[in-house]
């Protein structure tokens, strides 16, 4: 079984690589979609953890578009997506690799994604399959879900950078 971390990252520096380290034990392929300036740190990061698999893509207020154009660039049979200011925290690592060891069953696996004070349940680990993509420009979610949908006790911790510039860029998309 092989497994992909896939990220969106643009104006991220330190979070990057917070985002990137807590998962590094899992030795995934990375597939890191970066749509900031190239002369950047940020683009340093990006290359250290993925050499050959750091790609540009244009934002175009379009987060489904970056996360299926990361789908597209994935070799792994499995794919986990993070936001490049979300991080797992390590007792939730432990719980993904027991996972991973165990051989996840059915195609869509659900995490709990803190921000703040609020908890949701999202599909963040799913079988890479070529039917499955994203949908929607904003709060995008994952098409087909007509199969099973595993729960599991895995965090991932979004630490929002900036509230302001995100809820605005939000609103304008909605």
């Amino acid at each position: 079984m092989t497994i992909a971390i896939n990220v969106i990252t643009k104006d991220n520096e330190p979070g990057l690589e917070k985002c990137l380290n807590s998962v590094q034990e899992l030795n995934p392929e990375y597939v890191l979609i970066f749509n900031g300036d190239i002369s950047s740190k940020e683009h340093e990061i990006c290359k250290k953890y993925a050499p050959n698999s750091t790609y540009y893509l244009q934002w175009k207020d379009n987060f489904s578009e970056q996360r299926n154009y990361a789908i597209e660039k994935t070799k792994s049979n499995w794919i986990i997506y993070l936001d490049s200011d979300e991080y797992i925290p390590k007792e939730s690592l432990e719980k993904l690799k027991d996972l991973i060891k165990s051989g996840p069953r059915g195609f869509y696996h659900n995490f709990k994604l803190i921000h703040g004070v609020s908890t949701t349940g999202q599909i963040r680990m799913f079988y890479n399959r070529p039917e499955t993509r994203f949908d929607f420009p904003i709060h995008e979610r994952i098409v087909p879900t007509e199969y099973p949908i595993n729960h599991y006790d895995i965090e991932i911790i979004h630490e929002n950078k900036d509230v302001k510039e995100s809820s605005e860029r939000n609103i304008r998309l909605l």
